[in-house]
């Protein structure tokens, strides 16, 4: 089963500020969310909202809800790891 991937407008503003050469790894990673959103490295963030998160192209964070019940995964954000 594969689950719908989507940024939201946020997310898609962070990607398209992202440097060209880092893009096609970043959406790589993305699509990954599709076939498997719970990967062995995603960590489910703290604080009772329902975030998870995974570290993709070595320095940046993707941050993503699932819902199970639509098969959809929504990017909601995205960030250098330093500036985490």
């Amino acid at each position: 089963m594969t689950y719908r991937v989507v940024l939201n407008t946020h997310a898609e503003r962070q990607f398209r500020k992202v440097p060209q050469q880092i893009q096609p790894r970043l959406a790589a990673a993305i699509r990954l969310l599709a076939t498997d959103p719970r990967q062995p490295d995603c960590r489910k963030l703290v604080g009772g909202k329902h975030h998870w998160r995974i570290r993709a192209a070595d320095i940046y964070r993707v941050v993503y809800t699932i819902q199970d019940d639509h098969m959809l995964v929504t990017v909601v954000e995205l960030d250098h790891w330093d500036t985490v």
